[in-house]
This record gives C-alpha cells, structure tokens and sequence, in this order.
C-alpha cells in the first residue's frame, strides 16, 4: 500500500487496474490488523478452521492484487507461496494441499480471464501452471519438514521429560539412601551433598561446605586415594567423634571427571555384620543346645538317683550338691540360647506402668529371699507405654535378679524401680541397685553376649533384654546416676509413635 501511493513501483503495482489495487489492498490491511488484535487478545491459540480462513483471505486478497497489477507477469504470484508455506506448517497435510489447489485455481483463473486483453499472451499460462506446481510443491515440502520437526520437537520432548523423570527419581533415591554420596567437580567443588551425608558428617542445612577442602579428614585420604588408587574403604573418627567409613570412585575412569565420595556409619556397619554373625551362632549354638539336653538329662536324673540312694556317703552327698547345681546352670544357658533363637514377633499392648509395677513389685517383694529392700517410686498419675508384656516381665526380672544380686553384696540392700516420662515425654523404668556399680573398662561390652563378670553366669541375660527392648521399639542403657550406684533404664518409644 505505501509502495503503492509513493511511485516506487507505479509500473508494477495497480498497472491495470489501479482503483481495485488501492481498495484491496486498503480492506486488507484493515482485515489484518482485526485478525492480530483477535489473535493476540485469545488466548488460546487459532483453530485449524480459522487458520484456513485467514490465509484463504490472504490468497485472496493477493490475487485481486496481482489481477489488478496485469497478471502474474507482475511477480506478484511469488507472495502466495508465503501464504501456502504457512498453511504447510501450520495446518494438516489435507488442509494444506486444499489451500494450494484453491492458490493454483484462483491464479490460473485469473490468468484466463486475463487473456483477452491486448498485452495478454500464451506465455502467462506457462507462467501461472509454473506458479501452481510450485505452490504445490511448497505446500508438500514444508508440511512434510513441519511434520518431521513436530514429531523430533515432541520425541525431544518425551526425552527431557523422561530424563527429568529420571534425575527426579535418582535424586529420590540417593536421599533416601542411608549411604551418604558426595559428588565433587574435577576442581573439588561439592556439587552434590545428600541427605544422608549430611547427618554423617553432622553437617548443619545453614553451614554446608562448598568445596572439599571444607573437610579436612575427607580431603586427605581424597589425596591418598587419588595417588594410590587403594579401593579398600577407609574409615575414620571425625572431629564429633562419629566413626564413619568412606570410599571414592570416579565417573570416568578415563577423563578427569567427577569423584564420589561414599560415606557410611561404620557402627551400622559392624551392628549389621555382628547381627550376622549372632545369626549363624544362634542357629549353631541352638542345635547343640538341643543335643546337649539329653545327655543333660540324664546326668541330672542320675544324679537325683545317686542322692536317694541309702549306701551315699554323707561326705560324698556334695558331689550329688555340685552335680545338681551345675546340670542346673547348664540347663538355664541352654534355655537362654533357645530363647535367643526362637525369638517371635511381638504382641504389643497399652500398658498402664503404674498397675503393671505395682503388682510385679508385689510379686518381687513376695517371692524375694534376700536381705535386699525392694521399694517402687514414681510421682506421675498415669504413665502408658506401648510394650508386649510377656517380653517386659522377662526384661524386668533379668535387671532385678541382677540388681538383687549386686545389692545383697552392699550395706544399703536397697532396690529402688521408679518411672515416669522424659522430656520427650517417653515412658521409662529405671532399676537401681544399691551395688558398686559397674567400672568402666566393662561399659562398653555389657550387652554384649556371653559377656559377664561373674564366674558362674552365662553373659546371655543383659544381651537378651537389650534384644527384646529394641524387639518392642525400646531402648536399654546404663548410667551411674549418684554415689556410684547402677542405673538401668527401660525406654519406651512415645504412645503416639507409630511403627
């Protein structure tokens, strides 16, 4: 329109029909400028149907103008192939190619009714069949090249989205993992710091190390490793004292790339291997446990025969004494291991501590025959704790038979079992005898089995009660809480806490 009204192209533009040139491509513009205000306006996109409306104008309206300007001799057929492009991308191969045959129709039209003009001539047929191949041509091309970059557009977009699924579920998985992973850049830059790691290393969200210099203790067997190349894991003592093991590998063992760094409790570690270890033993020791019983028996009977018999010696009744008490003892370590090894699940229940100690303590006093003082404290009204109660009866006569003991050798004689809740408002029972206590070099080894001080126990009872503690998501700990005394103390998880 403005080549049109400055003379620029006066020869070409509206050459045969000037008044039609000026009103076409005047409404054009003005329908041009309503479609961009209503596409721009909706927001959703223009359907296939309004697409083809739009450009079917557009041929239109440049077909009037090439009419107007003397026939396709005027060069003006090249713009529909911008209009047959555009359908070619954005309509369907089927509505495309309608859009070029209506493009090819209208122009070879034109033309025909063009050659009755005085200037007309055969030539404007080849050129307007030429036009009509190549808007074909166009169409097909360009729809079959928007099709292919659609369907790699929508393949690359599964692809990042899978991919991103996948970063998403690795990232799940790695802060999920009870293993620790630190990923460094080939500079020693941290770029990735889980979960797990964090709490290893008891490193605070606020204060996390950016680079592995950060971590001295890492950093130097990093070096270490770095220069021998030693896959055996190492382990160390940080400076909170926790006791981790580590090992390093390389993304690619080829190029300087990424170096992860595997950081795991080394306590677990030999809890679990421990755990195996007791596993195998229970179940060897319980098959001689089983073979031992017989034989067992037939001492202990033998021996009872021996002591009714009317020719024993007096003197020699000792002997029957120590044959009895030690088939005795042998029988308890063998009911010990069986327990250990047929251990069931528990039947957990509400339990109201202040009844349930009310009446063990009550049966204790009654059944006790020590000089030993059994006495019950606890200020609180009401005090549940979630435990199966065959288990804690068990835990509660293993530590006061032992606190009974120790007690008897003291000057006191006195057994305390008080309760009451933490500050993490946990139900706890603690026994506390009046003995001397136990020394320090044996704390660490206490609940360990078959572990004792004593030269006719068997190290089974406090291994046993730790082990039916944690079966009922309690805890079992020592303390010296004043005057040297010894302090055991049963630690239910919180009523509300569910497993």
């Amino acid at each position: 329109m403005a080549m049109f009204y400055w003379p620029f192209a006066d020869q070409v533009l509206g050459s045969s029909e000037s008044q039609l040139f000026a009103h076409t491509t005047f409404l054009y513009l003005g329908l041009c400028i309503i479609t961009l205000l209503f596409v721009l306006r909706n927001p959703q996109p223009p359907s296939s149907e309004q697409i083809f409306s739009i450009l079917f104008i557009d041929i239109l309206a440049i077909t009037i103008m090439i009419h107007s300007s003397g026939g396709v001799s005027s060069g003006l057929g090249f713009l529909l192939l911008a209009c047959v492009a555009a359908g070619g991308i954005f309509l369907t191969k089927q509505l495309s190619s309608a859009l070029a045959a209506l493009a090819t129709i209208l122009v070879i039209a034109e033309t025909i009714s063009n050659m009755g003009h005085p200037n007309a001539s055969s030539q404007q047929l080849i050129t307007a069949g030429s036009l009509g191949f190549m808007l074909f041509f166009t169409s097909l091309a360009i729809n079959y090249l928007s099709e292919r970059i659609r369907s790699s557009t929508a393949e690359a977009e599964n692809q990042a989205a899978h991919a991103s699924h996948l970063q998403r579920l690795a990232q799940s998985i790695v802060e999920r993992m009870k293993t620790g992973v630190i990923a460094i850049n080939p500079y020693g830059q941290i770029e990735l710091f889980s979960q797990s790691a964090k709490e290893l290393l008891r490193t605070t969200s606020g204060s996390l190390p950016k680079s592995i210099a950060d971590i001295p203790e890492l950093e130097e067997h990093l070096h270490i490793w770095e220069k021998t190349k030693h896959k055996k894991p190492a382990t160390i003592t940080l400076a909170n004292d926790q006791d981790i093991r580590i090992s390093f590998t390389k993304l690619d063992a080829q190029t300087s790339s990424n170096i992860l760094i595997f950081v795991e409790d080394n306590q677990t570690i030999k809890h679990e291997a421990q755990q195996l270890k007791l596993a195998s033993l229970g179940r060897l020791t319980a098959s001689i446990a089983h073979e031992i019983r017989n034989p067992l028996s037939a001492i202990s009977h033998a021996g009872e025969l021996l002591t009714e018999s009317p020719d024993l010696h007096k003197n020699d009744r000792r002997f029957t004494e120590i044959i009895d008490n030690n088939a005795k003892r042998v029988n308890q370590i063998i009911e010990n291991i069986l327990q250990l090894s047929r251990r069931g699940s528990t039947e957990q229940e509400i339990i109201s501590l202040n009844n349930w100690l009310s009446t063990f303590v009550s049966d204790c006093q009654r059944i006790n025959t020590t000089e030993v003082n059994i006495t019950l404290s606890g200020n609180e009204t009401n005090v549940e704790a979630r435990s199966d109660s065959s288990h804690l009866n068990q835990v509660m006569n293993n530590l006061v038979n032992n606190g009974l003991r120790y007690s008897e050798l003291s000057e006191e004689k006195e057994l305390t079992i008080s309760f009451g809740q933490d500050k993490q408002a946990r139900p706890f029972i603690d026994i506390i005898d009046s003995g001397d206590g136990i020394c320090t070099e044996d704390l660490n080894n206490i609940f360990e089995p078959f572990f004792t001080t004593e030269a006719t126990g068997s190290g089974l009872g406090l291994y046993l009660s730790k082990q039916l503690c944690e079966a009922n998501n309690a805890t079992l700990s020592y303390s010296n809480p004043t005057n040297g005394k010894s302090c055991f103390r049963v630690t239910f998880a919180h009523i509300n806490q569910l497993f």
